[in-house]
């Protein structure tokens, strides 16, 4: 069986909003933990430049956790009728490869977003010129958003080890060993280990700039 990935574009338009001049300007502050953002700054945070990596990111995790409920239900109905793992085996090892290719996208792609907003801080630390409090509202966010997805990710891959786990069990029960299985669960946990140590960092990066006097609303 071939499950072919849809690979969905996303156009998103990005909208430009002309400003009145400062004389005929009422512009309201939002106060939240002694940290003031205009209400241009908050649409600029919220706006649609980012929306298409982060649209991109979520239509891969929502292709990859149903990829991995079908697999789930493949498995439990094939178990549920009697028959043997074996049966669907090659159905199992499609499935695999196209939640592997779909896990690599996504990282990949967490990467390039998380590796353009630290070329941003590095290239403000060697011009000596700090940061404004929005451009650190707006790293500390990233990062802060960055870190909900990899939980997500990190769910997910748990998710299909305790998965993994449960057949290897059944197997072992039948004395059937999988040396295959083995392997994936150890490429699994590596995956989890480097996530976690991804979300530890970005979590130190955070706790960094809030004692620096920054703090993100909520």
């Amino acid at each position: 069986m071939k499950i072919h990935s849809n690979e969905m574009r996303v156009s998103v338009p990005f909208f430009t909003k002309s400003i009145p001049a400062a004389s005929h300007t009422n512009l309201s502050n939002t106060k939240k933990d002694g940290v003031y953002i205009s209400s241009q700054s908050l649409q600029l945070f919220n706006g649609s430049k980012g929306q298409q990596k982060n649209f991109l990111i979520e239509n891969l995790m929502k292709h990859r956790e149903s990829l991995v409920e079908m697999k789930q239900n493949l498995t439990e109905k094939t178990l549920e009728s009697g028959k043997d793992i074996s049966s669907i085996q090659e159905q199992l090892k499609e499935f695999e490869k196209q939640i592997a290719e779909l896990d690599n996208k996504i990282v990949k792609q967490q990467m390039k977003e998380q590796e353009k907003a630290l070329g941003k801080e590095k290239d403000v630390k060697e011009n000596e010129t700090p940061q404004s409090e929005e451009e650190q509202l707006f790293t500390q966010a990233f990062a802060l958003d960055q870190t909900q997805k990899m939980n997500h990710v990190f769910k997910g891959l748990e998710r299909e080890k305790n998965t993994l786990e449960s057949e290897m069990k059944l197997d072992a029960n039948r004395g059937i060993y999988s040396e295959r299985k083995q392997e994936k669960l150890i490429k699994l946990e590596e995956k989890l280990q480097t996530i976690q140590e991804q979300i530890k960092e970005n979590g130190e990066q955070s706790t960094e700039e809030k004692n620096n006097g920054f703090s993100v609303p909520v």
